[in-house]
């Protein structure tokens, strides 16, 4: 018998170790890529110098974001103020990249705690740990720039713990965690406690959750109502990615009823169905266990409502059609939202699928039978993994889109940051988008878009004619450029490899 126990404790250890290994791999990769991706200036990492400049902002008394409805991003996102004393700690947008990595490496390891809750034996886990690290939609949420509902991931996998453990305040810790990493979250955490009362015969932590989040979302909504009321700042409420349905919350409602086919048209978009293919198989084993796959139904929905407004009606995403895979690359949060209860509900429906091949197939549950099959799934997710991780928001390790090149440091991004370092602070700015981004410490400037001709009253122009521009397509910003060459009241004081600054003539 102290045999038998000493050889399971060194399997634990050993699939721990696994573990712990693969998590510190996926964080030393990911922080290697962000390093290397803001260093050459990658138009995805610009989420870090936004959230940067919103931390040096909000800790200067600036507010000016570049949505003022980001001025309620600290109420809405609360988990935002322990990152904001991080990097007011350790200024610079390296310390965001270090907790963004630290995030998606502690999902790939706390589903291993999760599955262990379930599984006995390390194996399993393991194999949703490898699952979650090579998924094509994990790589490029964690490769998209900054992703505040990153957090999301330890929040979820933290809530299953401590509810298969039945510890209440862990628990409500948890669902603190979810409810401060964005206020719609905790829509999600509502219909998770009403299914685990539902499913659970009246769990109590269901019912918890339950109160918990309509709570948070009551006194969330107080606050920004009276903070609008007070300071006249609109409230943060954009009903573009759902204008295929009408321009307002009352036109969505009146479509809803009086065209359902054209609402069941954009229901069924046929690249609503591209989701399902990234979820094989473990939306299979999601089904035959439910409960905690509704806490992912309410995003779920809103993407697939969302979908065709979102990428092909929004004036301020249309630019993403001109991605690789515009629709999935562009749904980087709300898949981020939705994976970790698509797992949570495939360890409990895979739990459920061992339990019923006991009883009926025994035989399947074989040594030989489970290495075939832990071969076989292995393959499976690396050449998913291989050929549908798109590129789109750097290169991604061990798959075909993986374009290196893109983050190699050349003699323009040198220059870029002479320029950047030799702007003065003190005057006000119209940048093309590399210099509107990076330049955080420069409180009074604005992003080239089509709403901001050139020729509006500003200190100085900067303008770079290698700059991408994603948002606007860069023949936009190449008439820009010209328009602005050509204006009379502005004068080149510097051209450096295609970089203008121009200031106005006194």
């Amino acid at each position: 018998m102290g045999q038998s126990n000493r050889s399971i404790s060194r399997t634990d250890l050993l699939g721990l170790a696994a573990a712990v290994a693969l998590a510190l791999l996926f964080f030393g990769v990911n922080l290697w890529l962000q390093i290397a991706k803001y260093q050459a200036f990658h138009w995805s990492c610009f989420d870090y110098a936004n959230v940067a400049g919103l931390f040096e902002e909000t800790l200067n008394g600036h507010f000016r974001y570049l949505d003022n409805t980001h001025i309620y991003a600290l109420v809405l996102m609360p988990m935002l103020l322990p990152q904001m004393l991080v990097y007011l700690l350790f200024p610079g947008a390296l310390s965001l990249m270090i907790l963004h990595a630290l995030f998606f490496a502690s999902g790939v390891l706390l589903v291993y705690f999760a599955a262990k809750q379930v599984f006995r034996r390390p194996w399993a886990p393991l194999l949703f740990s490898f699952s979650l690290a090579f998924n094509p939609i994990y790589a490029i949420c964690s490769l998209s720039g900054l992703r505040n509902a990153a957090t999301i991931l330890p929040a979820a996998f933290g809530a299953f713990i401590a509810w298969k453990a039945r510890r209440k305040g862990w628990f409500i810790f948890c669902a603190a965690a979810i409810c401060a990493t964005q206020i719609n979250f905790a829509v999600g955490l509502f219909a998770l406690g009403f299914a685990l009362y539902l499913f659970g015969s009246r769990d109590r932590l269901g019912r918890t959750a339950m109160l918990f989040s309509a709570a948070w979302l009551g006194c969330a909504v107080i606050v920004v109502v009276a903070f609008s009321l007070l300071t006249g700042i609109h409230l943060p409420a954009k009903m573009t990615h759902l204008s295929a349905f009408g321009g307002s919350f009352g036109d969505i409602v009146k479509g809803l009823f009086t065209g359902p086919g054209f609402f069941l048209a954009q229901l069924f978009y046929y690249q609503n169905f591209t989701l399902l293919l990234f979820f094989v198989p473990l939306l299979g084993l999601s089904f035959v266990r439910p409960a905690w796959l509704f806490g992912a139904l309410p995003e779920l929905a809103y993407i697939a409502v969302s979908a065709y407004g979102h990428v092909n009606l929004d004036p301020r995403t249309a630019w993403a059609v001109n991605l690789h895979d515009g629709w999935f690359s562009y749904f980087t949060t709300g898949f981020l939202v939705v994976l970790p209860f698509v797992y949570l509900a495939a360890i409990e429906g895979a739990r459920r699928g061992a339990d019923w091949l006991a009883l009926r197939r025994p035989r399947l549950l074989s040594t030989r039978v489970g290495v075939s099959a832990a071969v076989a799934f292995i393959l499976f997710t690396l050449t998913i993994h291989y050929f549908f991780t798109p590129g789109d928001y750097g290169p991604v390790p061990l798959t075909r889109h993986a374009r290196f090149g893109e983050i190699v440091q050349t003699a323009h991004h040198r220059i870029t940051r002479e320029v950047l370092d030799s702007l003065p602070r003190n005057q006000s700015y119209l940048m093309t988008y590399t210099f509107y981004f990076f330049a955080n410490d420069i409180a009074n400037r604005t992003l080239v878009t089509r709403e901001t001709p050139p020729t509006a009253s500003y200190d100085r122009l900067v303008l770079d004619e290698q700059d991408p521009c994603p948002m606007t397509g860069n023949a936009f910003c190449r008439e820009r450029l010209a328009q602005a060459l050509e204006e009379l009241r502005y004068e080149t004081i510097s051209r450096r490899d295609g970089i203008y600054v121009l200031a106005r003539k006194k």
